[in-house]
């Protein structure tokens, strides 16, 4: 049965813990709280405010992989946001418990008493790269441009938005949604009147690798495809709150062997993947590990339209025989959470532990016999004679390609598959899940990523399994179709009450796991290894797509510095 949040190595997770201010885990808030003599607040975010002096410095990054894109409406990828989040801007952001919204371009809003229209005022002082004024046209335009995109789930609950005047918008929702401020967070805004942006991104002409068009603190110096972005502070930004970086650049660095040589050439201030399986090594002054407990999580996806993976009992099959404990040790060293339907622990309340054991129970199987007894009947059923050929596919990542290798060989141990592992670029698999001519034709693929989630629940859910979104329109590659789970995501996006959004979700995931269209199998820590002689204030966001948020988090009091 799954044990999640225990860690075998308990030195490990009091070094990681130490790192973040001798914080301990908050089991509900799912991230890493404090006493306010360590300078944290309750989210476990280290407030680090206005600088004592103005110190300025430049500062490196590895990244793992290069960015899909630069066009912010189309960002679809974790890697691409937490590079651009720097540049482009949103109405509002939550905090870092993932919960408490945070005023960014809109500086408060008011909700209608029957709960559909929300009315935003808007900053007076703000101005786009480009030059161009900030005012309530460019938010109508911004969501226009989202719409029939692959992120149309950020808008698609706006039914009309209406212009009151140059600093005050309305927008009524088609019904109650509780996610509301959170999806809008994920909905960047530009210049209505940029040369060659338009409301339809396919067929708009401006060179978002050229200029960018945001009105964040940072803005576009460099992009070089495979090699770096270098972002240069934004000299017009609206916030009056010290910005200590002259240059940030991140380096794109696939190989985690090849970050870490970095850090410790000092070729770079920070990187966002260490091996897990080797944290130990840092049991140094210099550089440290940082991290905190996060939301989403790593996942096998099926053809689910292709036989014999239409089969439910081939797919909840194969997931039950994933070795999640077993991963979690050997590439993780147990800095992470098994799991068995898409709800993280980072969702505090909508994350049940005991739960999670049963519907694995329910839908797995608890031993192996099970899961092979589960296999050997929808192959019965769909007429296939073992070994069923599957051809799995992942990204270059380390931990990720040893994951898939210890699924591969275990699933290959048995007599009914058969399988091969093929390693993309991060931007090929993403172009290839995300094409209706890629995974939505393919009968025997089965992919490894991972998918960020978000502070709500929703995020987790609506965009891979709503049959509304199956792509292009969405991120349901694996073509998943179920009216009774449709019916249950709508109902918890159009309750407000956490109680009941509870138990919404609760059987959401009993039908997810009992179609399994996906094998979800754990939540790994944010963990980034940091020169904290050269760098102070680092705080890892619970949200990978937001990871080096504390470069300049000045809307959250939380600033990154140069020591010196």
């Amino acid at each position: 049965m799954v044990n999640p949040g225990e860690y075998a190595n308990e030195s490990t997770r009091r070094k990681v813990l130490a790192a973040m201010g001798g914080a301990g885990a908050l089991a509900l808030a799912g991230c890493v709280g404090g006493d306010d003599d360590d300078g944290a607040d309750d989210d476990g975010a280290e407030r680090t405010g206005e600088p004592d002096e103005d110190l300025t410095g430049d500062i490196s990054i590895a990244v793992g992989a290069n960015p899909d894109t630069l066009d912010p409406t189309l960002i679809n990828d974790a890697p691409s946001q937490a590079v651009y989040g720097h540049v482009y801007e949103y109405l509002v952001t939550t905090d870092y418990d993932g919960i408490t919204p945070v005023p960014v371009l809109a500086t408060d809003w008011e909700l209608s008493d029957d709960e559909l229209t929300w009315t935003f005022d808007l900053r007076q002082d703000v101005v786009f790269h480009n030059g161009d004024e900030f005012v309530a046209d460019d938010v109508a335009f911004s969501i226009e441009r989202a719409r029939g995109t692959i992120n149309d789930t950020q808008v698609d609950a706006i039914e009309e938005v209406e212009v009151i005047d140059d600093h005050t918008i309305e927008m009524t929702t088609t019904s109650v949604q509780a996610q509301f401020l959170g999806d809008l967070g994920g909905v960047p805004i530009l210049p209505r009147n940029a040369d060659g942006i338009s409301e339809t991104p396919d067929t708009d002409d401006h060179d978002f690798g050229e200029e960018s068009l945001g009105s964040g603190p940072f803005e576009l110096e460099l992009f070089q495809t495979e090699d770096r972005i270098e972002l240069v502070p934004f000299e017009d930004h609206w916030a009056d709150v010290h910005n200590p970086w002259e240059e940030v650049t991140f380096q794109v660095v696939e190989e985690i062997v090849s970050q870490e040589e970095a850090i410790r050439a000092g070729e770079v201030h920070a990187i966002d993947n260490p091996a897990m399986f080797d944290l130990d090594q840092w049991d140094t002054e210099e550089p440290e590990v940082i991290g905190t407990e996060a939301v989403g999580f790593d996942l096998l996806g099926f053809p689910t339209q292709a036989s014999p993976f239409n089969n439910d009992k081939l797919r909840r099959g194969l997931s039950g025989l994933v070795p999640r404990n077993e991963v979690l040790t050997a590439v993780y060293d147990d800095n992470g959470t098994p799991l068995s339907a898409p709800i993280s622990p980072g969702l505090g309340p909508f994350f049940d532990e005991e739960y999670h054991a049963e519907l694995a129970e329910e839908h797995l199987g608890t031993s192996e016999e099970e899961s092979l007894a589960l296999i050997e009947e929808a192959l019965d059923e769909e007429g296939v004679e073992p070994p069923l050929e599957i051809e799995m596919r992942t990204n270059i990542n380390e931990e990720r390609e040893r994951w898939m290798e210890v699924i591969q060989q275990t699933w290959d141990e048995t007599e009914y598959l058969d399988t091969t592992l093929e390693i993309f670029d991060f931007p090929s698999l993403v172009e290839f899940i995300t094409d209706p001519t890629g995974l939505a034709e393919a009968e025997d693929i089965v992919i490894g990523i991972g998918w960020t989630g978000g502070s709500d629940p929703n995020g987790h859910i609506e965009d891979l399994y709503h049959s509304s979104n199956v792509v292009p329109d969405g991120n349901n590659w694996s073509l998943y179709e179920s009216d009774e789970a449709d019916e249950l995501i709508e109902q918890g996006q159009n309750v407000v009450d956490t109680d009941e959004r509870v138990d919404i979700y609760r059987d959401l995931q009993d039908v997810l796991a009992g179609d399994s269209p996906h094998a979800w199998m754990w939540t790994t820590d944010n963990v980034h290894v940091v020169r904290t002689s050269e760098v102070e204030g680092w705080t890892p966001h619970p949200n990978s797509s937001f990871r080096f948020d504390s470069i300049y988090a000045h809307q959250r009091d939380i600033i990154a510095r140069p020591t010196e």
